[in-house]
């Protein structure tokens, strides 16, 4: 597997791919963006996507990320992060882990965090990320 951060000039004509994966991931937020917020951030150069293909260059995953400045740290949040299938081996998940690190690093950021669902998190706990708090909604209307 292979993971490239896709640039903006290239997100038009595969926009029809990505959509649906940010789509499925957005299904579990609270309606705070949408996969075309996404676009128009992405098409902005304000996010990072960073999408991993298998040999044969089939989609696999995506990740969409954004980097943020707090008073004393800085940090790269993840918004979605998720597969075709909806499952994906170690590699994939190491694959991505590694682009994620690189690019927080290469920025200066102090540290890499994530909403996540339980699935993924008790996954990334086992590749050393800690279950910091977890986020839960109640509805009001």
């Amino acid at each position: 597997m292979k993971v490239e951060i896709l640039n903006p000039i290239n997100l038009p004509k595969a926009w029809h791919e990505i959509k649906p994966l940010v789509d499925k991931a957005f299904k579990y937020n609270q309606g705070e963006r949408t996969a075309n917020d996404m676009l128009q951030s992405l098409m902005s150069d304000e996010l990072w996507l960073l999408v991993g293909t298998d040999d044969d260059f089939n989609l696999v995953g995506v990740i969409i990320a954004e980097e943020f400045v707090h008073p004393q740290k800085k940090e790269l949040f993840v918004w979605t992060w998720a597969t075709v299938d909806g499952t994906a081996d170690e590699l994939c998940y190491e694959t991505f882990e590694n682009a994620l690190i690189g690019i927080a690093e290469s920025t200066g950021c102090h540290y890499i965090s994530a909403w996540s669902r339980k699935g993924l998190a008790k996954k990334m706990n086992s590749r050393g990320w800690e279950d910091s708090y977890s986020v839960i909604t109640k509805h009001l209307y």
